[in-house]
């Protein structure tokens, strides 16, 4: 983007090799700056035809020049897709039936629309609050028993504190050792939590006692087995009772399906995922079960006992099992056979049966399964294929994107209902629109603070200080651009906060939503509030005399502005890239964190601490923030290009200097673990072509009002090739971009063949907290390990450690 600002900036400087000159000695009266804008022109002259040839120069180049960004831009990003990144092999599936919410029906259901070696894993979400909430505090709680062993190995003392009163939530009483309290707590937390694993891995796994899995593919396999085979009947054979050996479901379930000549076939399966020709119905209708869910005692004693440390239910499936077995039992010895009629009578039955099953076996907090998953494949060519496929006929059912890395999702919103995020973007897009109205009134002041006059007349006492001390003017002259910088820096925060509300499951999206309404919002404030209302101000008092003479006041005021927008460009620059290039920021929190955060080992040393990162952290970069900047400095270059060629001067040494700046920070400061491969781009080229559009009605508007009988209605062809110039980019050029080819896929894969591993993608979208089923601190094993402390301490710290250095003294 800093690129094409560049080439479009040189244009624009060759145009004002040529409009300078003209609009200097068109015979005008203004004088300074002023005098080479397009107000110095007189009304009605032929000079006005100069700005109509520049802005077909101008605008023509710039499309010409983002057709070609976009060819160069295209290419890069096929590229970026073909890497092997667990995101360019995964799918995020939305809005997932119930009977397929699970890991293997997930995994099942893409197998048939693609092939079995095509899809590697399924990962369908789950709820887990619990078991989240254990996971950090057993992460914090392991950092501090981490540090305490760090100071046992550098002091040589065993670091005590206060235990905690559970009566009173206080810290008194009795002082422990840190490091036996700690690391018995930590066992504990370990122990709970691997159970909670197990158990939830239980409830999702096809060969557990999880009844649910077994009914719901049982049930989803007979609605595609049904649908093929629309004459026939499933009827249920007398069956076995079946049996619970702890919590598991034992026993063969035969079905006869009966077809129109007769013949049946008998159908099994043994607690198992795994699908046959046909499933399994049993009981005698759905309403059945829908009506008496709980029906008769079957907790047994066992699952009565089975609770937590703090005497309440872990709500683990087995109870639920072991009823629906017994439910089940009862049911099917209430008769021998049950046929179902039509295809939707049973389709009706899956369904209801489906959701009783689930609701008895999820149960409680941990372990509900969301409607959302991802899928990684093996190819690209089947990732691509899954992405652009139409999976139900529903809308908002089976919706499949492309899934984020795994380290920037936002499990929190993996699963957020359809309805949930059309609240949560109603409510962002009040609150922004809130916010840019309060925000005008703001902007509006800070732009009648334009000239120190207008300060000296607003603020009396002024006067006096500027006679004492006349180096304020310079001051007070950039007051205007710089407390518009500040608005600036004060929105990202904020419009953060309202995009968060709209439930993106990743960094990329939030940061995609963030660009967007930055960018429409410093358009709106910093662009038309500020031109509009200095325009207004400048000559509010020769319009109130004069009314009849409005346009002629606008039309000069309107160039005028290119002064205030000049100022706010530099001083932005400026303040961003020196701040940026001597890293102010960063420098400082590295400092409050060295001072106050553990320093013990390079380890601690290395490591963030509430908040505050390492300087030897890298950071990553803010592509939203800066990019819509950059969509400010675009509209103020198109829109001033012709009326005050100047300013491309200006704009093209600050599009020079972020090149620069930029360029080195990305070689060498900044991650990029954040590339998303340009995602940004193509709403980048959208708000270019929207501010190419606007900067050519504007000045067609001031020709117009400069009575431009020829130049005026000039510009109306260059503003219709424009437009059809973006609907001809809207046909085909953004998708391109937004997958594979398929052609390309091919040829990625087939080159792929015994080059790869598959590694990279398998068991990357499992839940964070369904990773780690025991945590330890790095230095836990230096407790005891060796009779020398010295050995100890050289053999588990690095090098150039306090430890070191103690175990050396």
């Amino acid at each position: 983007t800093l690129r094409y600002g560049i080439r479009v900036a040189m244009v624009g400087g060759f145009n004002a090799i040529y409009l300078i000159p003209v609009y200097a000695t068109s015979g005008g009266e203004q004088s300074a700056l002023e005098g080479i804008t397009l107000s110095n022109v007189p009304d009605e002259s032929k000079a006005l035809m100069a700005a109509t040839v520049a802005a077909y120069v101008s605008f023509g180049a710039a499309m010409f020049l983002l057709y070609r960004e976009f060819a160069w831009f295209t290419e890069r990003k096929h590229r970026f897709m073909s890497r092997p990144r667990p995101d360019n092999y995964t799918v995020y599936v939305a809005g997932i039936p119930l009977d397929l919410q699970s890991d293997d029906a997930l995994l099942d259901y893409f197998r048939q629309v693609f092939s079995y070696d095509a899809v590697v894993d399924a990962r369908v979400a789950i709820d887990i609050p619990t078991l989240d909430k254990l996971v950090v505090e057993r992460e914090l709680l392991s950092n501090k028993l981490e540090h305490a062993i760090n100071v046992l190995n550098v002091t040589g003392e065993r670091p005590r504190h206060n235990k905690l009163s559970k009566k009173r939530c206080i810290s008194g009483g009795e002082t422990v050792d840190s490091i036996e309290d700690w690391t018995a707590k930590l066992d504990k937390l370990n122990d709970d939590i691997s159970k909670r694993i197990d158990d939830i891995s239980r409830n999702n796994s096809p060969d557990g006692p999880a009844f649910r899995n077994d009914l719901e593919l049982a049930l989803s396999k007979s609605i595609a087995y049904q649908g093929a085979h629309k004459q026939q009947h499933l009827l249920v054979a007398d069956t076995p009772p079946l049996s619970l050996d702890h919590g598991s479901v034992n026993g063969e379930i035969s079905v006869a399906a009966a077809t129109a000549g007769g013949d049946s076939t008998v159908l099994g399966f043994e607690g198992t995922a795994m699908y046959n020709n046909a499933s399994v119905f049993h009981g005698p209708s759905h309403d059945a079960i829908l009506e008496h869910p709980c029906e008769g005692d079957f907790i047994d004693e066992e699952s009565k006992s089975n609770t937590n440390d703090k005497g309440g239910s872990l709500k683990t499936p087995l109870r639920a099992v072991s009823g629906i077995a017994s439910m089940t039992t009862g049911i099917a010895s209430m008769t021998t056979k049950t046929a179902f009629k039509s295809v939707e009578g049973a389709t009706g039955f899956a369904t209801s049966g489906v959701m009783a099953a689930s609701k008895l076996v999820l149960g409680g907090e941990d372990g509900t399964v969301r409607d959302a998953g991802f899928v990684s494949f093996s190819t690209l060519k089947a990732r691509a294929s899954a992405v652009q496929m139409l999976h139900h006929p529903a809308p908002f059912t089976m919706h499949v994107s492309a899934a984020p890395l795994p380290k920037d999702i936002f499990w929190g919103n993996v699963g957020l209902t359809h309805k949930a995020q059309q609240i949560g973007l109603l409510v962002a897009f009040a609150l922004t629109a809130l916010l840019c109205l309060f925000w005008t009134l703001i902007v509006a002041f800070v732009t009648s603070l334009g000239e120190v006059e207008k300060l000296t007349e607003l603020l009396p006492f002024l006067k006096d200080w500027l006679e004492k001390a006349p180096w304020l003017n310079m001051f007070l002259a950039q007051l205007q651009p710089l407390l518009l910088v500040v608005l600036v820096s004060l929105l990202p925060p904020i419009l953060t906060a309202f995009a968060k509300r709209e439930g993106h499951i990743s960094e990329t999206a939030l940061s995609a939503s963030l660009f967007s309404k930055l960018s429409i919002f410093l358009l709106i404030q910093l662009f038309f509030v500020k031109m509009i209302s200095g325009s207004i101000f400048d000559s509010l008092q020769d319009m109130i005399e004069n009314p009849t003479d409005i346009p002629k006041f606008l039309a000069e005021s309107v160039p005028k502005q290119a002064t205030s927008f000049m100022q706010y460009v530099i001083v932005q620059t400026v303040l961003n890239l020196g701040f940026e290039i001597i890293r102010v920021g960063p420098i400082v929190t590295a400092w409050i964190r060295g001072k106050f955060g553990p320093n013990l080992t390079e380890k601690e040393r290395e490591t963030p601490w509430m908040g505050l990162t390492p300087i030897s952290v890298a950071p990553e970069f803010d592509f939203a923030d800066v990019q819509a900047n950059l969509i400010l400095y675009y509209m103020i270059m198109f829109v001033y290009s012709v009326l005050a060629p100047i300013t491309i001067f200006v704009m093209g040494g600050a599009f020079l200097l972020f090149s620069m700046c930029y360029r080195h920070q990305l070689f060498f400061v900044y991650s990029t673990e954040n590339d998303s491969g340009g995602l940004l781009f193509v709403h980048f080229a959208r708000l270019v072509v929207a501010c190419m559009i606007f900067a050519e009605i504007t000045l067609m508007g001031v020709l117009l009002l400069q009575k431009g009988a020829v130049a005026g209605p000039a510009m109306l062809p260059l503003i219709i090739i424009t437009v059809l110039f973006n609907m001809y980019m809207k046909q085909q050029h953004y998708r391109v971009t937004e997958n594979m080819p398929s052609i390309l896929c091919v040829e990625e894969d087939v080159s792929n063949i015994g080059e790869i591993d598959l590694d990279f993608v398998k068991g990357e979208f499992l839940q964070p907290a369904l990773q780690t089923r025991y945590l330890q601190p790095d230095n836990l094993s230096s407790l005891g390990s060796s009779s020398k402390p010295e050995e100890s301490l050289k053999y588990f710290t690095p090098d150039n450690s306090q430890a070191e250095e103690v175990a050396n003294s």
